[in-house]
């Protein structure tokens, strides 16, 4: 690798400079930005230098920041041969475990596997896209026109490569949507409540961001009259931008603060609350979050949560659902809000479900439907 080493310490520098209150993505952005100097090779493999120093995870931050950036790309499964070549005495490996990758696995939600889930974050996630009923052979022809190569990962998920122009491929929201396998796996809780909804049965997601989970209900619920709301007015809009590409006509769209308390006179069938989180199921995609994160950092989060699930409890219908989802492997954001509603008496545990994504390079989430009494 012709500009190995010059690569080599512009990561360095880029690393020393990183303190995690930006995206990563951002970040780098920023840096190259600031030098033209570097071509779309140096910018791929300056960005891959330091993503593999964050997916070692907190592995090596006691050490040096060259030896540890040696030490993570000693850890990379497609790690190039050039980086031992020029660095081989610091490519000797050290002793080291999953643990010290992600050293917080006794607050991980029951059935995780700890070193399993410690390990993926070595590895770039894949790109899923779940097809939309009907749509699968127009999907699979534009991917073929395009040159496009992909893998079928059964039921309506395809994966390409990281990287590929879909928005150029294929009419993204309208035949497919970019979506995590895991997220996709959401669609068995809707599974579940078939035959318990009525026709067209009244659904608010709560805190929809970018709509995907309103996009799978309306693919697998009965015609399900929509409302949406989110903290952030400029979400709202792109929500709305992506609901016309699918074809999907909302009932009613707001933006509330739901850590608040809330007027709300409607009440629904269905209550989907995909809520705020640490993010910890996501952490292959941003690596860097789980090199700064601290266990003090995800309290607020289950506080927040906790706000979030009292305010918006009361617009459940009597025998209606709440869905509960994270995409948070910690227990104290995902089972123990579970366990707090039961406590009361009024919450009915349908089905509860972690889906695990560590194996398929994908996300981790956890879900629980819960009925009112």
């Amino acid at each position: 690798m012709k500009y190995a080493n010059a690569h080599f310490q512009t990561a360095l520098g880029f690393l020393a400079d990183y303190d995690g209150s930006l995206p990563l993505a951002v970040f780098l952005k920023q840096q190259f930005a600031l030098s033209k100097k570097y071509g779309s090779k140096d910018r791929r493999s300056i960005s891959a230098l330091c993503y593999a120093f964050f997916r070692a995870g907190q592995a090596f931050k006691h050490l040096p920041l060259p030896e540890a950036l040696c030490q993570a790309l000693a850890l990379q499964p497609t790690t190039q041969d050039a980086w031992k070549d020029i660095f081989p005495v610091d490519f000797l490996p050290m002793e080291w475990s999953a643990d010290n990758i992600f050293p917080f696995a006794p607050a991980l939600s029951t059935g995780i596997d700890s070193e399993d889930f410690a390990l993926s974050h070595l590895h770039q996630p894949k790109v899923y896209l779940r097809v939309r009923p009907g749509k699968m052979n127009k999907v699979k022809q534009a991917l073929v026109a395009a040159g496009v190569e992909w893998i079928e990962e059964g039921g309506d998920a395809l994966s390409v490569a990281p990287g590929t122009d879909i928005e150029k491929t294929i009419a993204l929201n309208r035949d497919a949507v970019v979506q995590d396998i895991s997220s996709q796996r959401v669609a068995q809780f809707f599974k579940t409540l078939a035959g318990h909804l009525p026709p067209r049965p009244t659904v608010w997601d709560c805190c929809a961001a970018s709509g995907g989970k309103s996009i799978l209900a309306t693919d697998h619920l009965d015609r399900p009259r929509l409302t949406v709301s989110d903290i952030r007015p400029t979400i709202l809009r792109n929500l709305h931008q992506r609901m016309a590409q699918a074809g999907i006509a909302l009932e009613k769209s707001f933006v509330a603060d739901l850590t608040k308390p809330l007027v709300m006179t409607d009440t629904f069938d269905l209550v989907i609350c995909d809520a705020p989180c640490s993010g910890s199921g996501t952490w292959s995609r941003t690596p860097e979050q789980l090199y700064f994160y601290a266990p003090e950092k995800g309290a607020p989060y289950a506080q927040m949560q906790t706000k979030i699930l009292q305010h918006v409890l009361p617009a459940v219908k009597q025998q209606g659902f709440l869905l509960y989802l994270t995409c948070s492997v910690f227990q104290a954001e995902n089972e123990d809000h579970v366990k707090a509603l039961m406590v009361t008496g009024k919450w009915e545990l349908v089905e509860q479900r972690l889906l695990t994504g560590y194996h398929q390079q994908a996300d981790t989430l956890f879900g629980a439907l819960l009925r009112k009494k």
